[in-house]
């Protein structure tokens, strides 16, 4: 019988929040890790697949797409992580990798420190379900427990949106401090004016326009030395005009968590007034 040439996929992953566990889990550290442990058996290093700043709940992620791709594609049948964590903490959709696509590539999965190899007759595979679960839990409860932080920040007046609101700037000393952005801020009193007199949003965006002023979204990217990338005419629009003016920061309500993620596993946003 012919020995089997073992062609390795090597996954990292590493997600913001695990800046705080220090270096053991850097992209780094990872990648040695496995490199010697693949050494170690004269097995091929294929490839080594990144994710840096991904979560561990979101499949749709560069690296992993494209090691899914290559075992598609038999250039490996080896895919090896340092932990189930790294490939991810969603129980179904990981369920649904190591349960049926890879069995069906004939592509071996291994997690190095679980001690879980899908090749091996030791019951390793038999615990992964449980240890997937543990894993899902972990994810579910330290979402719960930022949003219980972010929102006890916000009922305390603290700043916790992404943007500040045009015509602010965050305090240079407190990034939960919104401070009067000089540069723009005549441009919002102006828009409040124009309105008081009667002029309707549409006119006010024409007038802002006409003067050369730049819309929010343009002056964002120029302060960050960025190109825009939004596929848009880079103009005031009567909806921007008309989102400011119904602003109720402007009065100095900080109005918050109006709308947030549909869930711990999904980045899409849904508004929860």
């Amino acid at each position: 019988m012919m020995d089997t040439t073992y062609n390795v996929g090597i996954y990292c992953r590493l997600s913001n929040d695990d800046e705080r566990d220090g270096e053991s889990v850097s992209i780094e550290n990872q990648k040695l890790l496995l490199q010697n442990y693949v050494r170690q058996r004269g097995w091929n290093e294929v490839d080594v697949y990144i994710d840096d700043g991904y979560s561990s709940t979101n499949f749709n992620r560069p690296g992993g797409r494209r090691l899914i791709e290559d075992a598609k594609a038999k250039r490996i049948n080896v895919i090896l992580v340092k932990d189930l964590s790294r490939f991810g903490r969603n129980y179904i959709e990981f369920g649904q990798y190591t349960d049926y696509l890879f069995p069906s590539l004939g592509c071996r999965f291994i997690a190095l420190n679980n001690g879980i190899d899908t090749m091996s007759d030791n019951g390793s595979t038999d615990v992964m379900c449980f240890l997937n679960l543990f894993n899902e839990f972990y994810s579910r409860d330290t979402s719960k427990k930022v949003k219980a932080v972010k929102r006890a920040c916000a009922e305390n007046g603290k700043f916790m949106g992404t943007y500040p609101a045009y015509g602010y700037r965050r305090d240079p000393l407190d990034k939960h401090h919104l401070v009067i952005d000089e540069e723009t801020a005549p441009v919002v009193r102006r828009i409040f004016e124009m309105r008081a007199s009667g002029m309707g949003f549409h006119a006010i965006a024409v007038a802002l326009n006409e003067e050369g002023i730049q819309p929010p979204g343009v002056l964002y990217y120029q302060r960050k030395g960025q190109s825009d990338p939004r596929r848009v005419n880079h103009k005031w629009a009567d909806q921007t005009v008309k989102n400011m003016v119904r602003n109720e920061v402007y009065i100095g309500n900080m109005v918050q968590g109006k709308s947030g993620t549909l869930s711990y596993k999904s980045r899409k946003l849904v508004n929860k007034a």
